[in-house]
């Protein structure tokens, strides 16, 4: 495993341009040493990127996304919960419609038996390879989970396997979202997705190294 990305998707009809560093450092930052970045993508439509205390913050109008640096460490994840959370408390007018905590696990395909064994599709053997060539495959499921959607994706290419883990509400009841966006629910969350790994597919694999 090579990478686990974790973000947090809150969908509703943003206004993007309260994002600004001061905005950010006023209310989101726990100490007024803390520095706030802007990252701006020239001649793309890609959301700007602020950063607090290592939380990334991408806000658009009908989307905020969140986000750390690299595979990062429980407590930034359960910090980046946090920062969520104060969103909706902080915006509480914003019309909401859905949340979501996303756990994505990379793996390594000759080392990822019992996932790669889902992609023997039947009508492989009838299809020319050499007129259509396979570059990638994915294989979605969703489940009820506990109070919650629970949307599987695996997803494989000739070297990467991706698990991607997606908790989902569908929800504008601002009261529940925040529920939602809790340490323990993230703690629920993370560890279903690694006790999934492990009794359907026999892969050990932690989010993070300390996971308190």
């Amino acid at each position: 495993m090579t990478e686990i990305p974790v973000n947090i998707a809150i969908l509703g009809a943003w206004n993007p341009f309260i994002f600004t560093p001061e905005w950010v450092k006023k209310h989101l930052a726990t100490s007024k040493e803390s520095e706030v970045t802007m990252a701006i993508s020239v001649g793309s439509n890609l959301p700007p990127k602020l950063t607090v205390e290592g939380v990334n913050i991408y806000p658009s109008s009908n989307v905020v996304i969140l986000d750390f640096e690299g595979s990062g460490t429980c407590a930034l994840c359960f910090k980046m919960v946090e920062v969520a959370s104060k969103l909706i408390s902080l915006l509480g007018h914003t019309p909401l419609t859905a949340v979501g905590m996303n756990f994505r696990y990379f793996l390594d395909a000759s080392k990822s038996n019992k996932i790669t064994e889902l992609f023997s599709f039947e009508d492989s053997s009838k299809i020319d390879s050499n007129k259509y060539l396979l570059k990638s495959s994915e294989i979605r499921r969703t489940y009820s989970f506990k109070d919650v959607q629970l949307n599987l994706g695996i997803f494989t290419n000739s070297e990467k396997i991706c698990v991607e883990f997606n908790f989902h509400l569908d929800s504008s009841d601002g009261a529940k979202i925040t529920e939602f966006l809790t340490q323990s629910k993230a703690k629920d969350f993370l560890e279903s997705s690694e006790s999934f790994l492990s009794n359907v597919y026999d892969l050990e694999v932690k989010c993070f190294d300390e996971q308190e």
